[in-house]
């Protein structure tokens, strides 16, 4: 029984989701509109997005030059094969400022130490803190004082 409910679910979440997206990735096209949308693959499947995107790629359906815009926390679309290497933005925010700094991978040239190469593995670099834009995130601390306090509260 909850493989069904969970079919069903599945269902009626991708008949919303087409209900909800599929007309404005249609208008854009139809336009030569650009789609700007806020986390985009964070109520839909990656590879859903992914297929939208290369959608946007692809010259027999987007005769018109759309275009799509979309900001992601998912390091899976640092990827050479979906975006060239000037489509690439991060944000970096600075600690002393709180103002943020837009930057392209293609700012990095294609030269030296960081030089950014159609090949290279982007989502691996990103994570070795190659292009910046990424914190080093700790919760340990968080959690031990967390649990030390539950532990106080219970003695």
């Amino acid at each position: 029984m909850r493989l069904v409910a969970r079919v069903r679910d599945d269902r009626v979440r991708l008949r919303r989701f087409a209900e909800a997206i599929y007309p404005l990735v249609s208008n854009a096209l139809s336009v030569g509109g650009t789609l700007v949308v806020d986390e985009f693959d964070a109520s839909i499947h990656p590879m859903v997005l992914m297929n939208i995107i290369k959608i946007f790629h692809n010259d027999e359906i987007n005769t018109k030059g759309a275009q799509l815009i979309f900001n992601t926390h998912n390091p899976i679309f640092l990827n050479s094969s979906l975006f060239r290497r000037d489509e690439i933005k991060f944000v970096e925010r600075s600690e002393e400022t709180n103002c943020s700094e837009v930057y392209s991978l293609s700012d990095f040239g294609t030269a030296g130490e960081y030089g950014v190469r159609k090949g290279d593995d982007y989502m691996k670099n990103y994570f070795i803190n190659r292009y910046g834009a990424i914190r080093d995130v700790n919760l340990s601390e968080h959690f031990l004082n967390v649990m030390k306090q539950s532990q106080e509260d219970v003695n």
